[in-house]
């Protein structure tokens, strides 16, 4: 049962103007002008997770994608009405153009999040596996940390744009575990993808 704040995830692919390695202070900005918009008080938690370049043969998994941002909304009600507040829609539509290679709400859903091992805050290897399949995620070896998404029902009624069935998020203390587990849950339907965390916004610390 859905009891806490519902969690908006996307996947991001950067303008192609930037380069890899200076985009990441755009997104940055991008969050910020996001922060500063009136709607933020629905907000709970922001975090954007930086793709780690991939390396030799990850790329056939990583794919072109640039990290992966995370909105916890501070319940249900909140997420509707800051989907529902349009004060800032131009403002942030305009400042994705610059930012990203397409709109967000093209790869973004809004799931419930269950906690299945808290997250070592030490373990830095943040490993996202998107999939269009319902198989069960399996345990994980030398995971330290473990989580599992499924959408929840859009408010309007449409359909996400980010159409998977679950996202499985496991975390991990070294980049070669992280690797392991990416080959070893990647296949045809799934995208993998790991990166490093940046808490920008907690409500805990406002």
């Amino acid at each position: 049962m859905f009891t806490l704040s519902p969690k908006l995830i996307y996947l991001t692919r950067r303008n192609p103007a930037f380069a890899r390695e200076e985009w990441t202070a755009r997104w940055r900005q991008h969050g910020a002008l996001g922060m500063s918009r009136a709607r933020w008080k629905n907000v709970r938690r922001y975090v954007h997770c930086d793709l780690i370049e991939p390396q030799g043969e990850e790329g056939a998994y990583l794919g072109d994608h640039d990290g992966v941002g995370l909105i916890w909304h501070r319940s249900v009600e909140h997420r509707n009405a800051h989907f529902s507040d349009n004060e800032a829609q131009e403002v942030m539509e305009a400042d994705e153009d610059e930012t990203f290679a397409e709109k967000i709400w093209l790869h973004c859903l809004s799931a419930e999040e269950q906690i299945i091992a808290e997250p070592d805050p030490d373990a830095p290897f943040h490993l996202f596996c998107f999939a269009w399949d319902d198989e069960q995620f399996p345990d994980v070896p030398g995971s330290r940390g473990q989580a599992y998404c499924t959408p929840l029902p859009h408010p309007s009624g449409s359909a996400w744009g980010l159409d998977c069935k679950q996202i499985g998020e496991f975390w991990f203390k070294d980049r070669g575990l992280a690797t392991s587990a990416a080959l070893a849950l990647n296949r045809p339907g799934r995208i993998c993808v790991i990166g490093r965390d940046c808490e920008l916004y907690n409500l805990s610390d406002a």
